[in-house]
């Protein structure tokens, strides 16, 4: 009976480790074709990046023989599109933390400023010297392309592994290790300055409507946001302090947390995280309530555009409007509790960064010029002049027709007052929380 007991346990033994070893076998098996699919995957969009680096070396390269014409806004979007997908490339390689932030940003701003480029040789706006600027970014296409060409033989010769793409950057001769040499290595090329998010100039900004003012220590900001919040200051304890474009004080006390600009005293944004109850005001009561939150900031004439609804909180947005004219970029966003109509939402650092004193220009096109550029089918319901921001954070003064389209589709354009050309198309779409625009 032992004998047979002890067979059995043999046997048993023996099936566990035919089992373990065949399911070993399976998952390691599993485990290589899974790598060797990622590592081709990884192949893949290196190559995509290579090929796009390529294309743009060999672009750039024939920017610098192309005179004035048509081909050169050909050779523009070829640029543009080549960006846009070595920048897609790049940002799926899993590089870390470190990432070469000056190959990122060189590929980003080439990208954006040959849109640029090619928008204004639309329209006839562009010069000799914005295009020279594009020609100078030749050698560091050039220099990229090089250093990926030795990072792909090295892969394909096997002295670099797919592998080391997870290795820490400070390893050496890794695959990270190896891109952030190419970022520490890259050549310096002249700023670009131009009307578009990646222009150099977009760093460089500071509050506009903040400018000349005094700058206040914690304490005094803190005076000051205790009588902006209807709070004793004692109430409120100081959380942070931040420098950069708008540099501000954190306080917060209870439910509620604000910034205050350090120069001026600002109040840039405001938050109440207190329970909501159920809904009583209309949306319109709601509105009221917050313009005569912004009317006691000693701020000006600010008017609502759209607003939206979401767990009982109505967000307007609001502009200034100064001298007939709207100013779009002066935004503040006040948020309504609609159970009490308190305050419980607030930004206004759209508003910090751009409000100045604008002087409106003579104009060149009326309104009833600005029209006739419109399609035919539009039924022009509302017009108004305003100044509308661009992707380079600069201000266009245009007419604004809110339209009808023949399909019922709401319509805003914007027609340039000194051009005549349109500037920008919006959609607007009612739902039942409110309006949005795309």
């Amino acid at each position: 009976m032992n004998d047979r007991r002890l067979l059995r346990l043999c046997c048993f033994a023996l099936a566990l480790a035919v089992i373990f070893a065949g399911s070993t076998a399976y998952y390691a098996n599993h485990s290589t074709q899974y790598r060797r699919y990622i590592d081709s995957q990884y192949e893949r969009v290196l190559s995509q990046l290579l090929n796009s680096v390529d294309q743009l070396e060999a672009s750039l390269e024939k920017t610098r023989y192309l005179s004035a014409g048509a081909l050169r806004q050909t050779m523009a979007a070829d640029i543009w599109m080549e960006s846009q997908l070595a920048s897609a490339a790049l940002s799926a390689l899993p590089l870390g933390d470190q990432r070469p932030e000056q190959l990122e940003t060189y590929l980003s701003q080439l990208g954006d400023y040959a849109y640029y480029l090619l928008r204004n040789n639309a329209y006839g706006k562009d010069t000799a010297g914005e295009w020279q600027a594009l020609c100078a970014l030749y050698g560091n296409a050039q220099q990229v392309r090089k250093e990926l060409d030795t990072m792909k033989q090295l892969l394909d010769t096997g002295s670099l592994a797919w592998e080391t793409l997870h290795a820490p950057a400070s390893s050496d001769g890794g695959l990270n290790a190896q891109f952030l040499r190419v970022n520490d290595e890259f050549p310096e090329y002249p700023s670009l300055i131009y009307d578009g998010p990646y222009s150099d100039h977009v760093l460089q900004r500071t509050a506009r409507a903040l400018e000349g003012q005094a700058t206040l220590t914690t304490e005094q900001a803190q005076v000051r946001a205790a009588k902006l919040l209807k709070m004793p200051a004692e109430q409120l304890r100081i959380d942070y302090q931040t420098d950069g474009q708008l540099p501000c004080y954190g306080f917060s006390g209870g439910t509620v947390s604000a910034a205050i600009s350090r120069q001026g005293g600002f109040l840039l944004s405001f938050t109440d995280t207190r329970a909501i109850g159920e809904a009583t005001l209309t949306a319109q009561q709601a509105v009221e309530k917050a313009q005569r939150f912004l009317s006691a900031l000693d701020l000006p004439e600010m008017r609502a555009s759209y607003h939206m609804e979401y767990e009982a909180i109505l967000t307007i947005n609001f502009h200034s409007f100064e001298n007939g004219v709207l100013s779009y970029p002066d935004l503040i966003k006040v948020g309504i509790a609609l159970d009490d109509g308190s305050v419980v939402r607030f930004d206004a650092s759209g508003y910090a960064m751009n409000h100045h004193t604008r002087n409106t220009p003579q104009l060149s096109i009326d309104a009833n010029t600005a029209r006739q550029t419109l399609p035919t089918d539009l039924v022009v319901e509302h017009e108004r002049l305003c100044y509308i921001p661009t992707t380079g954070y600069h201000e266009v003064l245009c007419w604004e027709f809110q339209c009808n389209s023949p399909e019922g589709r709401q319509i805003l354009q914007y027609v340039n007052c000194e051009t005549g050309q349109t500037e920008n198309i919006l959609l607007l779409t009612e739902g039942s929380n409110g309006t949005l625009t795309r």
